[in-house]
């Protein structure tokens, strides 16, 4: 099962890089060393963020997720698209994430991927998590990584790591049946 340090660790990496991303990369990659089909990507990834520096790290960021619309790290447009059923999405996340503490950074809607991640690392083990992550999450992070995989960005390591984490979470943690209402398309 993915721990809390390791979404914590997949949400700083999903926001715009800044000077701690290598350092928190190698966290992930450290967080991970139990899963070597998460962990291997992340070493990369790290390789890569120390070479490369923050400015590279963050038009390589602008690149993967500004400018490729299938790529967009919005978990509710990957499952409804522009339907007025993400806005509901929206609304139902924000009440969820007003019962834990959590705001989305600022500028954010509460789908992107960070704050969903930060979210799951405040939840991660409980049921409310299982269902998140497998009716949500999951769909929207392999599509995501669908729109990235041939391509030379860096990023779409990252997402692969994560698709691996979550599959494994989500194959041990979901025993209840999909919330249709909210989290499916």
């Amino acid at each position: 099962m993915i721990t809390a340090e390791l979404y914590r660790c997949f949400s700083v990496l999903m926001r715009y890089p800044d000077l701690h991303m290598a350092s928190v990369a190698r966290q992930a990659a450290q967080a991970a060393a139990f899963l070597p089909q998460a962990a291997q990507p992340l070493e990369f990834f790290c390789g890569v963020a120390e070479d490369s520096g923050v400015k590279v790290m963050q038009e390589a960021y602008t690149a993967a997720f500004d400018l490729q619309p299938l790529a967009a790290p919005y978990v509710g447009y990957h499952l409804f698209g522009d339907d007025a059923r993400r806005g509901q999405f929206l609304i139902r996340l924000q009440e969820i994430y007003r019962q834990r503490g959590i705001t989305p950074d600022p500028g954010e809607l509460a789908d992107h991927l960070a704050t969903v991640l930060r979210f799951l690392a405040t939840t991660a083990g409980s049921t409310e998590h299982g269902a998140l992550a497998r009716d949500a999450l999951l769909p929207a992070v392999r599509s995501i990584h669908g729109a990235l995989a041939q391509g030379e960005n860096p990023y779409r390591h990252i997402l692969q790591s994560l698709e691996y984490c979550i599959d494994r979470s989500v194959t041990t943690l979901c025993t209840a049946p999909p919330d249709v209402e909210v989290f499916h398309a």
